[in-house]
């Protein structure tokens, strides 16, 4: 994906509306773990989401 739609996918304010599971999910992360998602993406090439989390 390009970057203009990775960085909507994690945008609560964003309208797009296919990031939705993916938002709940940062954002519950991130109220755990104070981290969330990481999306890294080449158009064309592929998309890999990480979280690392140190308790």
């Amino acid at each position: 994906m390009d970057e203009k739609t990775r960085l909507q996918i994690l945008d609560s304010s964003s309208n797009l509306r296919a990031g939705i599971g993916v938002r709940n999910t940062d954002r519950r992360l991130k109220q755990i773990y104070s981290k969330g998602l990481h999306i890294q993406s080449e158009p064309g090439q592929g998309t890999t989401v990480t979280f690392l989390a140190n308790k």
